[in-house]
Parts: structure tokens; C-alpha cells; sequence
């Protein structure tokens, strides 16, 4: 019992310090990647604190069946994954497939850990948020100070964007899209509310992620300066002028479009891919014509919903021969790893005979294909319980999927997968109740800037492959989702205990 008051006394300090730690963490980790040392001693630092944070949490917790619920699912859902993969015929690398499962699993064990600590002491809501806010500045602080002394790697390697000491962009982009909007409702709600201080903050905010480069950090912009911004007006409109600062920085960085990183990548890709695109042009300008009749016939072919579908045209040998014998340089050169692992006629099948040099250049598209062949190749229980992560590599290049979701789908299988929704619509059925039983008390500035910082994590966790499966930013949205949590169904009771416990 000691133990358990002990826990509860102190599990708002554990919880904030386990916010605060993460970008030191990643600083660590970009500095040790630097100079060419395994991250392997950060990677096992978050891992203990994450295992200490979730022992702490069942000890405070007073439905622990909820724990026990977890672990046999996870544990269930692991041994599925483990048969999968032995059943290809090789486990090549269980420890580095254990890590990565480990990974995913704690945004669902650290969201219900987090929800222990609110539960169980008062204070643990305003310091996650603190904490949260306090990690924000780190990152700041660190892509000052990057700036200033010329180390700053950039969010792209040709020189665009502005990331600070941090290894991965994606991760980056959706910390700063979930963060930016509690640290504008920390300055909105300070006690000692100034509009001055609440100007500088949501400025740095919105500079930070325009400044950052990628279009979902772009996208953050908007999300954070009209979202919040309308809703301050609308909820509380005495304070119009403090969502006027928001929409009026909405109306500035809409205009700065032309000149931001994000605008000045996308014009550098599309130059290379126009070069690229001509190359390919002028290999092929003698049988151009006669190439393109019989590519289109192929494409009706594979194209199971295509119009020509139903004339079904007629490809001869030396037609296809022709197509293979034209077409397998241009695919060896760029999606050679492709060819070598599956065939070329596979390849081509797969990529639909195009020539288009867009779709060679999408990274995100070729994992996407390489995930779906490989899955294609495997047991069928692959299906249902995922393959190994080793498998995505193929002669050193990574081919894991670039984006969250997917990735769950080609890791943990339709049974993962459906694990995984299943958590985040039991959220959304919290909200839902929360509107409908009582609106009002609900639907406030707070529960507007966690719901915008949830959306920019999803959105982030589908398009690309930093939320999930990245420690550093799945821990800020366990938190969001523990924090809407407790706007729901915690800080109420807690209002009606405390107003019971005064009559």
C-alpha cells in the first residue's frame, strides 16, 4: 500500500519527465548517429523509462483487469506474428522484430498508463501539458542554436528546411504539429493571460512548422491558426483579438506560400523529374509509338476495372518481347532492387507498364509495392499476422512502408491492424458520448486543441512512418489521447467529488 501512495504522490513528476526526456533523447541520438555510434544506449534508455512508467502506472491503476486485457491481446497478437514469420521458412532477426513490435505497442500501454496517472492524482493533467510545453522550447531551443552555429542537417539534403539536431523528418514534423497546439492553450489559459506573450508564442508556432518544410508541417499551420482561432471567437468572444492573432497569422503564411521551403522542394522535384522523365523520352523515341500501342494493351490487361478490360486484347510473343526487351533497362535503373527480387515482368506488371518517371521517383509508392509483392510471396497466415521486418531490406536499401498504417497492415497483418483502429475508435466513441451527453461542458478551447493536435498525428501516422512506430512522438500522442480522455470522463468526476466533498 506504501508502494502504491508513493506512486500516486509523485506520478505527475514521472509522467512530465517522461515528455520532457524525449527530445533530449532524440538530440542524443542524432549526435551519436553523427559521429557514426550506434543509438542502441538511447533506444534502451526510453525503453526503461517507458517500462517504468507503465510498472508505476499498474501500481497506482485500480482496474489493473485492464493491464492484464492488454498484455494478453498484445501477447496473442505477437505469437500470431511469430508463426507467420517462421512459416516463410526463416527468422533471420527476432530481436530487431521483438524492438519494432515493442514499438508499436506502446502508444496503446503508455496511453493507458498516462490515463492511471490522471486517475489517480490531480495534478498529472496540467503537468503532462507542462511538460509538453517545456519540450517544445527544447526543440526550439535546438534548432536556434543549430542555426546559429551552422550544424542545422536541414529537413531535406538539398539544403531545404529547418529541422534542428533531429534524425528523423517525419517523426519532427508531426512532434511539432501535436505539440504547437497545447502550447497555444498553455498561454491562453496562464493565469497571468497577456496578449503579447500569447502573439510571440503562436507566432513561434506557426514559424516553426512553415520554417520545418514538409507540406503536412504546411498543413500544421492552418490547422493550428484557423482551428483555434475560429473557436476562441466563437466560444469566448471577448477574447476576439486573441483569435484574431491566429487568423491573422493564417491569412500571412498563406501568402508566404510562394517563398517557403515547403513550395521551393516541390519546384526542386519537379525539375528532377522532368530531366528524368526526357532521358527516358529520348532511350526510347524509335519504337515510341509501337510501344506505347502494346503498353496500353498491357494496361487494359492488368487493369482489372479498366474499360478495355472486357475487349480483351491480344498480346503476342514478339510483342511482349519486345516490351521486356525495351522496357528492363529503363526498370533496372530504377527500380532495380525490384527486378532482382522479383522479376522483371513481375515489376512491370506491378508499376503497370508505365514510363512515367513520377511513379519510379515515389518512394512512398515503391515501398507500397515492394510491401504488397513481398506479401504476396508469403504464407497466407502473412496475411493475418504480418512478416518480419528484416524482409523489407533487400541488399541494404530499407523498403518498410512510409506510412503508419500501412505498415501495421504489412507488420502485424489484418489482425494488427484491426487491433490497432479498434484503439483509436474507442476514442472517438468517447468523444461522441462526451457531445451528446453534454456538449457544452465538453466542446471547450481545450478539448478544440487536443482534438486538432490528435488530427495532425493521424494525419501524420497515415501519410507517412513517424508516429507509431517512433517512441519520440507516439508518447505525445498517448498523451493527447489520455488528455481527451480525461476531458471526458475524469475531470468532470473529479469537479462532482470535490464540490461533494465542500457541501
Amino acid at each position: 500500500m506504501r508502494v502504491k501512495e508513493t506512486a500516486a504522490r509523485y506520478s505527475h513528476v514521472i509522467a512530465a519527465v517522461l515528455i520532457i526526456i524525449q527530445p533530449v533523447m532524440d538530440v542524443a541520438s542524432y549526435w551519436l548517429t553523427f559521429a557514426g555510434v550506434s543509438n542502441t544506449v538511447t533506444l534502451l534508455i526510453r525503453m526503461l523509462v517507458f517500462a517504468f512508467a507503465l510498472v508505476t502506472a499498474f501500481s497506482v491503476s485500480n482496474r489493473k483487469v485492464i493491464y492484464y486485457s492488454a498484455v494478453s491481446v498484445a501477447l496473442l497478437l505477437y505469437l500470431g506474428h511469430v508463426f507467420a514469420c517462421l512459416q516463410t521458412g526463416s527468422f533471420s532477426d527476432p530481436v530487431g522484430d521483438l524492438t519494432n513490435y515493442v514499438r508499436v505497442i506502446q502508444l496503446p500501454f503508455l496511453t493507458i498508463a498516462m490515463i492511471s496517472f490522471m486517475n489517480s492524482n490531480s495534478r498529472t493533467f496540467r503537468w503532462l501539458t507542462g511538460g509538453a510545453v517545456v519540450a517544445f522550447c527544447i526543440i526550439i531551443a535546438v534548432e536556434a542554436v543549430s542555426t546559429l552555429t551552422g550544424t542545422d542537417p536541414h529537413t531535406y539534403s538539398s539544403g531545404i528546411g529547418l529541422i534542428g539536431w533531429f534524425n528523423n523528418t517525419n517523426s519532427q514534423s508531426a512532434i511539432l504539429c501535436m505539440l504547437s497546439p497545447i502550447v497555444v492553450l498553455w498561454q491562453y489559459r496562464s493565469k497571468e493571460r497577456r496578449f503579447i506573450p500569447f502573439a510571440v508564442s503562436s507566432a513561434v508556432c506557426c514559424l516553426s512548422m512553415f520554417l520545418f518544410g514538409t507540406r503536412l508541417a504546411y498543413m500544421g499551420v492552418f490547422a493550428l491558426s484557423v482551428g483555434m482561432g475560429l473557436m476562441i471567437i466563437l466560444l469566448n468572444r471577448r477574447d476576439w483579438k486573441y483569435g484574431a492573432v491566429l487568423l491573422g497569422l493564417a491569412v500571412l503564411f498563406a501568402f508566404l506560400w510562394p517563398v517557403s521551403p515547403a513550395a521551393k522542394n516541390l519546384g526542386l522535384n519537379d525539375t528532377i523529374q522532368t530531366d528524368r522523365q526526357n532521358i527516358i523520352n529520348e532511350e526510347l523515341q524509335n519504337n515510341r509509338e509501337e510501344l506505347d500501342i502494346i503498353i496500353e494493351k498491357l494496361q487494359e490487361i492488368t487493369d482489372e476495372d479498366g474499360d478495355g478490360a472486357e475487349e480483351n486484347p491480344v498480346i503476342s510473343d514478339d510483342e511482349s518481347k519486345l516490351v521486356v526487351e525495351q522496357l528492363t533497362p529503363i526498370y533496372e535503373r530504377h527500380v532495380g532492387d525490384f527486378v532482382k527480387r522479383f522479376g522483371a515482368e513481375k515489376t512491370m506488371e506491378m508499376f503497370n507498364y508505365t514510363l512515367d518517371v513520377r511513379k519510379f521517383a515515389s518512394v512512398r509508392a515503391k515501398k507500397l509495392m515492394f510491401a504488397e509483392m513481398l506479401m504476396d510471396d508469403s504464407p497466407s497466415s502473412a496475411r493475418w499476422f504480418g512478416i518480419e521486418l528484416s524482409r523489407f531490406t533487400f541488399e541494404g536499401t530499407i523498403y518498410d512502408v512510409e506510412n503508419d498504417f500501412h505498415g501495421v497492415y504489412y507488420l502485424y497483418g489484418i489482425t494488427g491492424l484491426a487491433v490497432i483502429i479498434l484503439f483509436f475508435v474507442s476514442f472517438a466513441v468517447f468523444i461522441v458520448y462526451a457531445l451528446v451527453k453534454d456538449f457544452r461542458g465538453f466542446f471547450t478551447i481545450e478539448a478544440v486543441s487536443f482534438g486538432i493536435a490528435l488530427v495532425m498525428g493521424l494525419v501524420h501516422a497515415y501519410f507517412t512512418a513517424g508516429v507509431l512506430r517512433r517512441p519520440n512522438a507516439s508518447v505525445y500522442l498517448s498523451f493527447i489521447l489520455a488528455g481527451l480522455y480525461y476531458l471526458v470522463f475524469i475531470r468532470k468526476k473529479k469537479e462532482e467529488d470535490r464540490k461533494g466533498s465542500e457541501s
